[in-house]
């Protein structure tokens, strides 16, 4: 927790990285308890811009899944689940890729399945943006193939978490269209409140009859 945990977030982390790692998965297949520990501190210091970074941490991520206490599953699976997604969301194609990968792991499968009902939601969510919006031809291909095996572990759950993504877009994009034409209605007002006010003709003659 002081030294090994916190090398994670060190400058040049990406030249020890092998090493440490090593050294962190001898820990915990000593002590597998110890699993649940560093997979927090490794999410605790997970970097913001540093993709080649993220990549390695995923792929560590990935290999304390294997060792850790089954009996943690449950606690870390929503944690786990969350940083997951957010990197398979990623804009650099190496992390969403490198993210991705990871749902060929059994073990991770296995975790996920614990708590599915909570962890399901989450996860077709980020698989339904990637499908939309990903730049990469290659994640969107790899993010089909993710959700072919998501909808054969639960086809009614993945159906009911798509329809509650799809009612919540469609509420989203009814809020924006409403809140772009109160703005367009504000800037019209305000173009014609800026507008110079000419005298007209009957007001000079009430001045002149004055």
């Amino acid at each position: 927790m002081r030294v090994l945990i916190p090398f994670h977030k060190a400058k040049g982390m990406q030249s020890y990285h092998r090493q440490l790692a090593y050294c962190v998965s001898q820990f915990v297949q000593k002590e597998p308890v110890l699993g649940g520990i560093v997979m927090r501190g490794i999410l605790r210091y997970w970097p913001v811009t540093n993709c080649q970074k993220e990549v390695l941490l995923v792929g560590e991520l990935e290999e304390l899944v294997e060792n850790i206490d089954p009996d943690q599953y449950r606690t870390l699976a929503l944690p786990l689940c969350l940083r997951i997604t957010r990197c398979l969301n990623s804009w650099n194609s190496q992390v969403a890729e490198r993210a991705l990968y990871v749902w060929n792991n059994e073990h991770f499968v296995k975790m996920i399945s614990v708590a599915m009902e909570e962890l399901f939601p989450v996860v077709v969510e980020g698989m339904e943006k990637n499908l939309k919006w990903h730049w990469s031809k290659s994640v969107r291909q790899l993010t089909e193939n993710v959700k072919v095996m998501l909808e054969e572990m639960d086809p009614v759950l993945y159906s009911k978490c798509l329809e509650d993504f799809e009612l919540r877009e469609s509420k989203a994009n009814q809020a924006e269209i409403k809140r772009k034409e109160k703005w367009d209605r504000i800037e019209m007002a305000a173009a014609g409140a800026a507008k110079p006010q000419f005298l007209q003709p009957q007001h000079f003659l009430c001045v002149y009859k004055k």
